[in-house]
C-alpha cells in the first residue's frame, strides 16, 4: 500500500486524487489488513481442495486448520485488537488520520424508538447510549461490528454449505487411516460402514498394519496416496485387502475416479490373466 500511495500523490488528475482520498482512512486499511490476513488463511484450503489430485486426509486437515483460525478470530477480542493494531501502526506511517468522523446524533426523540432501527448501524445499537467512548474506541467498535464480525460469518457459514454434516464427519475421520489414535477404533468402524466394507476387520487389519515398523516413525505415511503407494510396494496389498480398499476408496473421493489402478482392480476383479481366465 505505501507504494500506491505514493504514486497517488504524485499525480494531479482528478481519478488519482479521488482514489487517494478514498484510500487514506482508517477503514480500508483496517479492511485491507483484515482481508489480507482472512485470504492468506483460505489460501491453504483453497489449494487443498481444488488440487488435481486431492487426498482427503490433507483436504480435511485443511478444512479443520481454516474453521478453528476463524473461530478464533471471530471469537476472540483479541485477534480484532491485534489486526487493529497492525493497520494503526500503517496508518501512523502513511500520515493517516486513525479517528473515525463523528456520526451525527440520533435526535433524543427517537431514541429507543422503533424508527431508530432504521437510522443505526450494528455499531451504534451496541451498548449503552449515555457512554461516551473515545473516538479511536468507536472507531474500533465500528470496524469490528460492522465488517469485521460479520465477514467472519459469512466465510463461517459459507464452510458450513460447502461440507454438509455427513460429508464433514467423513472428512473428519480420515486422519485415523493414517496413524493409531485414541479414536482409532470408533472412526475406522465409522468409514469402514461408509465404504461398505467389512468394518470389524478394517479395524484389525489397520491396527496390524500401523504396529507395523516400516509404517511408525519416522517412516508413517503422510497422505493416502503415500499409504496406498507404500502398501502396494511393500505387497501389503492382499494380505490387508480391506485395509487397502478402504484408502483407496477414501482416497478416490467416494467412488470419484482417479486414473487406473491395477492394484485395486486386481483386489476387486481377481487376479485375470490375458485372456480373461483365472
Amino acid at each position: 500500500m505505501p507504494a500506491v500511495v505514493k504514486y497517488l500523490e504524485s499525480q494531479s488528475d482528478s481519478d488519482s486524487v479521488g482514489l487517494l482520498k478514498t484510500i487514506k482512512n482508517i477503514q480500508f486499511v483496517f479492511g485491507i489488513t483484515f482481508l489480507s490476513e482472512l485470504f492468506l488463511l483460505a489460501n491453504t484450503t483453497s489449494d487443498a481442495l481444488q488440487a488435481s489430485d486431492i487426498d482427503l486426509a490433507v483436504a480435511a486437515v485443511a478444512i479443520e486448520y481454516l474453521s478453528d483460525a476463524i473461530n478464533k478470530m471471530r471469537n476472540s477480542d483479541s485477534e480484532c485488537e491485534r489486526v487493529y493494531g497492525i493497520a494503526r501502526e500503517q496508518c501512523n506511517k502513511l500520515g493517516i488520520d486513525c479517528v473515525h468522523k463523528r456520526k451525527r446524533a440520533v435526535p433524543g426523540t427517537l431514541r429507543n424508538c422503533v424508527m431508530n432501527s432504521f437510522l443505526t448501524t450494528t455499531s451504534d445499537a451496541a451498548g449503552p447510549t449515555d457512554l461516551a467512548p473515545s473516538h479511536e474506541d468507536q472507531t474500533k467498535q465500528t470496524q469490528k461490528l460492522d465488517f469485521y464480525i460479520p465477514v467472519l460469518d459469512i466465510v463461517s457459514v459459507a464452510l458450513a454449505t460447502c461440507f454438509s454434516i455427513n460429508s464433514t464427519a467423513v472428512i473428519k475421520h480420515i486422519p485415523s487411516v493414517l496413524t493409531l489414535s485414541d479414536n482409532f477404533q470408533k472412526d475406522f468402524t465409522r468409514l469402514g460402514r461408509l465404504a461398505n466394507l467389512d468394518a470389524e476387520l478394517c479395524v484389525a487389519q489397520g491396527k496390524l498394519l500401523l504396529k507395523n515398523q516400516q509404517y511408525m516413525a519416522p517412516n508413517n505415511p503422510t497422505s493416502l496416496q503415500n499409504l496406498a503407494n507404500k502398501m502396494f510396494t511393500l505387497q501389503h496389498i492382499i494380505a490387508y485387502k480391506e485395509y487397502y480398499l478402504l484408502i483407496v476408496y477414501f482416497r478416490d473421493g467416494q467412488h470419484t475416479a482417479r486414473g487406473p489402478d491395477p492394484a485395486r482392480d486386481e483386489i476387486l476383479t481377481g487376479p485375470q490373466t490375458v485372456s480373461g481366465r483365472t
